[in-house]
């Protein structure tokens, strides 16, 4: 930009791009733009025509910057460039067109003129200035200090505006001046501030706020304009015309809709036919709203309000207030106070207050809500009327169709056709009509006629009389003991106390019981009382709750939470929900000829499913423990019951997971525990019995059953010839008075004989047997020695056992002798690789056979030593002789001297406390010497060897030794392979010898400067000592790896570590 100054007179002329004129005038005389030719675009040619020939002449200029220093009266108007204008002193007309322009009125009463379409700074100056303020196509926010939306400007200065709106919807607010609005289109909000103005809102439906502060003309021009007025202290008058108070005057013309808020004291308001909002404030005011559908607020005082034809939202507030609603759906308050409420047709809702109030709705469905007090009288008119009273307090009340007594206070009514009201604290006594009422009797023991109608009712706490009358009636008896008579029609009955009489009467009745507290063997007599439907909801109790065996209707029973019992009859198709707790359905058929299918069963340990019967069922959830009673003969299928009685029938039962009682009853039933511990009866006929999982105890019953334990330690009981199999688990297999056949299967099995003669046969597990103390002859048909211990009893119980004499099976036989007494035993092992374990006890022979054969030894003599010579064990009184076995396992529990030597294979050797000497021989053997100065050879193979308290003496021998020294000064010699030492607490000798060990021998804990290694045929400085970088100290000598030391530092390793030989 290129800038052309002219002081008081001189030329310009602008070249191509932007240029500007800065024209300043120091000659008093004031100066006014002329000739303006040109465009923004083209640039401007004029002159500014100076006082005594000072003039400014300038040609292609697009932008101005004017300044008057000598401070005359001034007339600019610039183009549409960014100019600035300052009018100095004098009365300025300063007008910067479009653009962004800076105009600065200075002393004088000046004009200044902006457009809404850049960035602008407007400073009026001293004196009274005015802001011409023009609008475009797009809306604008004007205050006092600023202008946004379309272009902004911030403004000071300025007293009064003159403002043409945009064509868009634009927000004015103007201050204390005489102010001209012309607001143009859009939906405008104007504020016209005090000052006597003139506003025309233009199209649009414009908001008006009227601040009374002079006489004002209001044009709201075309469309719904609504004007706003907030009274002060002085009475407020408002007609569809004019608004006036002490404080001025508003003139209106085209106003469709006003927005009232009143004074402080009694104004007079009067609106128009539009939708308007009135607040009266405080003061007896006068409110006429109108015919439109208007909300009005009365405010405190005795208020007079009168609305038209339009649905009102009408509050009088507090005080004595007359309110006539008109006709339309109104909603009228009439606030606290004496109130005179008058509605006309429609279906009007009003409320009343405190105080002694008259209500009169008028024709329509109309819903009035009184708070009783004082002397009311409410009447509904023609329609449909419903009131609502709330009593509440601890009088009681009388209510009948004419009138409401509550102490003193009293209420007439007439034309009410519904109630809707809530008793006190105390025994009331209500009586409505035909309507449909709603009654709550709150506390106390009340009584409530409703009469005919579908009526809702509450009766409340206390012991309370209820009578429907005729109606479809729904009611709920609350608590306390409660005498209901529900009457015709088909009632919904609900109750909650322990000691209630209901009587449904005629039509179609439920019964729903919700009893929070425990009850003991409940009975509903249903039919009795002419109740076609339960529904009963038991409480947190531990609950009883038995149904009426004549009903057959569908009933829904929800036992609640707690440990409850729900027995019902089969009988038409009934729901039963057991809850939380442990929960027990007893399920009875008593009818004849037929029979019984439980089906759909699902759940673990909670169960849900069906009885099905003949078109009959009980469908449960929720319950843990489920009995079934047949008590007529018919072929059952019942699978997952808990308790069963089946009855006559070839009937077929499963239990569930539970613990399950299930009895067969007469006929040839099958009957199925499932998983839990069981008691299964077969009763009469020829049963097939199952345990299933579980610990189960099975009995036969008479006739020829077949008896299966399954898996689980079960309790078998046999008779009248019957077939019993333990299988799986630790049974007990018992025979009756007959000949039966006892099955062990797998497991630790325990037979019983009983009279005659028995078969049984043991199979897998260590099985004891007990005859019938020789009355006859039970024959063994199979003994397995595989896992099988043998024990002696006492005298004639225990057949085929005079002494522990046995040759055992071709099998791998595991023999434990649990005698400790001092017999001669004598066991044969065959093939296989048998185990025979023992205490040691008298003059005993063991012959293993072929096979790798384990003996398992424990001795019994806590002082004695154990010698071991050849195949003989001698342990002071006690001699084990023994061949062919590969395998000795051996524990000494003495603290005698020990000698003990292993056999060929890998052996076990615990020779406890006293000095031992243990050889390990051939094989991987685990050696573990105890207490004492032991001495330990672990001979060939891959020994584990443990030393214990005391100075021991350890050879590894060959094979890859683990030896662990233990407390103590030990010597420890690892062998020839690559061993692991650890010498434990004390000072350890580790002997090595440098021609035979270079396997990598491992010290796991050498202390250095307290055990010593010994060497032979090498001295200190043959070693090659070297740090890993794991930490370990590695030694070798010419041939490789030597010795390897765990966790320790080569600095911490001399010469006097060492004893070399």
């Amino acid at each position: 930009m290129v800038d052309y100054p002219i002081n008081n007179s001189g030329t310009a002329t602008g070249a191509a791009g932007s240029d500007k004129v800065i024209y300043n005038i120091t000659v008093a005389g004031g100066v006014t733009l002329t000739g303006m030719t040109g465009s923004l675009a083209t640039g401007y040619s004029g002159t500014f025509n100076g006082p005594g020939g000072n003039d400014g002449t300038f040609s292609g200029i697009e932008h101005f910057t004017f300044t008057d220093n000598a401070g005359s009266a001034d007339s600019i108007t610039t183009g549409d460039g960014n100019d600035s204008l300052v009018g100095g002193g004098g009365n300025d007309t300063l007008n910067g067109a479009a653009g962004s322009d800076s105009l600065y009125g200075g002393n004088g009463d000046d004009l200044l003129t902006i457009v809404v379409d850049g960035t602008d700074v407007i400073d009026g100056g001293a004196n009274n200035d005015t802001l011409n303020v023009v609008g475009g196509s797009t809306g604008f926010t004007l205050t006092t200090s600023a202008i946004s939306g379309a272009g902004t400007a911030t403004i000071a200065g300025i007293e009064q505006f003159n403002v043409t709106g945009s064509s868009a919807a634009d927000t004015i607010t103007t201050g204390t001046g005489n102010d001209t609005i012309n607001a143009g289109g859009g939906d405008d909000t104007i504020d016209a501030g005090s000052g006597a103005d003139s506003v025309n809102a233009g199209a649009g439906n414009d908001r008006i706020i009227i601040n009374l502060g002079g006489t004002d003309t209001i044009d709201g021009g075309a469309d719904t304009d609504t004007v706003v007025v907030v009274g002060a202290g002085a009475a407020l008058t408002v007609t569809t015309t004019s608004i006036s108070s002490a404080a001025g005057t508003a003139n209106l013309t085209n106003v469709e809709r006003f927005d009232v808020t009143g004074s402080s004291v009694a104004d007079n308001i009067t609106t128009g036919g539009s939708s308007d909002s009135v607040s009266g404030g405080a003061g007896n005011d006068t409110i006429n709203a109108g015919e439109g559908w208007n909300n009005v607020y009365g405010g405190a005082g005795d208020d007079q309000i009168t609305a038209g034809t339009g649905s009102d939202n009408i509050y009088g507030g507090d005080d004595n207030d007359t309110i006539n609603a008109g006709n339309g759906n109104n909603y009228v308050e009439g606030g606290n106070g004496n109130d005179n409420v008058t509605t006309g047709n429609g279906s009007d809702t009003v409320l009343s207050g405190a105080g002694s109030d008259s209500i009169n709705t008028g024709d329509g469905d109309d819903y009035i809500t009184l708070e009783v007090g004082g002397t009311d009288s409410v009447n509904g008119g023609n329609g449909n009327d419903r009131l609502n009273v709330n009593i509440g307090g601890a009088t009681a009340i009388t209510l009948t169709l004419t009138n409401i007594t509550r102490g003193a206070d009293t209420v007439t009514l007439s034309g009410i056709d519904r109630f809707n009201i809530t008793g006190s604290t105390a025994a009331d006594n209500m009586t409505t009509g035909s309507g449909d009422d709603t009654v709550d009797g709150g506390q106390g023991n009340d009584t409530l006629n409703t009469g005919a109608g579908a009526d809702y009712i509450t009766a409340g706490s206390g012991d309370d009389v209820v009578v429907a009358g005729d109606g479809n009636d729904t009611i709920y008896g609350g608590t306390g003991a409660d005498n209901i008579d529900a009457g015709i029609g088909n009632d919904y009955v609900e109750v909650y106390g322990t000691f209630d009489t209901v009587i449904g009467g005629a039509g179609i009745d439920t019964l729903q019981a919700d009893w929070s507290a425990d009850i003991t063997s409940r009975v509903l007599d249903a039919n009795a009382n002419g109740l076609e439907v339960l529904d009963v909801t038991l409480g947190s109790g531990n609950d009883s709750l038995v149904s009426a065996q004549s009903h057959i209707a569908d009933d829904y029973l929800d036992a609640g939470s707690g440990n409850d019992t729900v027995q019902v009859f089969l009988g038409g198709n009934d729901v039963v929900v057991g809850g939380n707790g442990t929960d027990v359905i007893e399920v009875i058929n008593n009818r004849v000829g037929t029979s019984v299918n439980l089906t759909n069963l699902s759940g673990a340990g909670t169960y849900s499913g069906t009885f099905l019967s003949s078109g009959h069922s009980v469908s449960f959830s929720g319950i843990e423990i489920i009995r079934f009673v047949d008590n007529v003969d018919g072929d059952d299928v019942i699978e997952g019951a808990n308790t069963v009685n089946a009855g006559g029938g070839n009937d077929m039962v499963d239990g569930t997971i539970g613990n399950d009682l299930l009895d067969g009853g007469a006929g040839n039933d099958s009957i199925n525990g499932l998983a839990g511990d069981d008691t299964i009866n077969g009763a009469a006929g020829a049963d097939t019995l199952r345990g299933g999982l579980g610990n189960d105890s099975i009995t036969g019953g008479s006739g020829n059953d077949k008896i299966y334990g399954d898996d689980g330690d079960d309790a078998l009981f046999a008779s009248n010839l019957d077939y019993a199999y333990g299988g799986n688990g630790n049974d007990v297999l018992t025979g009756g008075d007959d000949r039966e056949f006892l099955y062990g299967g797998a497991g630790n099995d325990v037979f019983y004989g009983g009279l005659d003669r028995d078969y049984i046969y043991g199979d897998a597990g260590v099985d004891y047997w007990y005859g019938d103390a020789g009355k006859y002859l039970d024959i063994v048909v199979s003994i397995d020695l595989n896992t099988t211990s043998v024990y002696q009893g006492s005298q004639g119980r225990i057949r085929f056992i005079e002494g522990m004499n046995f040759s055992a099976s071709n099998k791998s036989d595991w023999i434990t002798l649990h005698n400790t007494s001092a017999l001669n035993d004598v066991l044969v092992m065959r093939n296989g690789n048998d185990r025979v374990e023992m205490i040691m006890g008298g003059q005993d022979e063991f012959f293993g056979g072929a096979g790798t054969d384990i003996l398992e030894v424990t001795g019994r003599d806590l002082v004695a030593a154990t010698t071991m010579t050849g195949s003989t064990l001698v342990s002071g009184l006690d001699t084990i002789n023994f061949d062919s076995f590969e395998r000795l396992f051996y524990t000494a529990v003495g603290t005698g001297n020990d000698l003990l030597l292993g056999l060929s294979g890998a052996d076990v050797i615990k020779s406890g406390d006293g000095n031992d000497t243990v050889t390990g021989a051939a094989g991987g053997d685990n050696l573990n010497t105890g207490g004492g100065n032991d001495s330990v050879n672990g001979g060939d193979g891959n020994d584990t060897i443990t030393g214990g308290d005391g100075d021991d003496i350890i050879l590894g021998a060959a094979g890859q030794d683990r030896i662990m020294a233990g407390a103590g000064n030990d010597t420890i010699t690892g062998g020839g392979a690559a061993d692991v030492m650890t010498g434990g607490s004390g000072a350890d000798l580790f002997i090595f010898s440098s021609a035979i060990q270079q396997g990598g021998d491992r010290i796991t804990d050498f202390q250095d400067g307290v055990d010593t290694i010994q060497i032979s045929g090498v001295v200190f400085a043959d070693l090659d000592i070297r740090q890993r970088t794991n930490g370990d100290l590695e030694i070798k000598i010419s041939r490789g790896t030597f010795l390897v030391l765990d966790d320790t530092a080569k600095a911490s390793i001399t010469a006097a570590d060492f004893d070399f030989i």
